[in-house]
């Protein structure tokens, strides 16, 4: 995955450590000084294919991309976890039958 403007806001560069899990269908990536992952020399993030495994994520599959620097989090929405959330917030947001 590559945006430099996320590993640039997380501050994150090739020498920091990445610990990368499956949560909720989400990849959670966090530096952790204990991390066996690392930025690639191009500031990218390699998705191993058992994480995108977890989230029915294929090779070279779109996702959303968040960061949270307070808490040096990047976090992957496979789309599965982006149509569930389209679908809750229409449900929500239309939910008296008015478009």
């Amino acid at each position: 995955m590559a945006d430099a403007a996320l590993t640039r806001a997380l501050e994150w560069t090739d020498t920091t450590r990445l610990h990368i899990q499956a949560y909720t269908g989400l990849i959670v990536v966090a530096a952790d000084e204990h991390g066996i992952f690392r930025l690639s020399r191009l500031g990218h993030v390699k998705l191993p294919a058992a994480a995108r495994h977890w989230c029915r994520l294929g090779a070279g599959g779109r996702v959303l991309l968040t960061a949270d620097p307070v808490n040096s989090l990047l976090i992957v929405h496979p789309p599965v976890v982006l149509q569930e959330l389209v679908t809750g917030l229409h449900a929500t947001r239309f939910q008296d039958g008015a478009a």
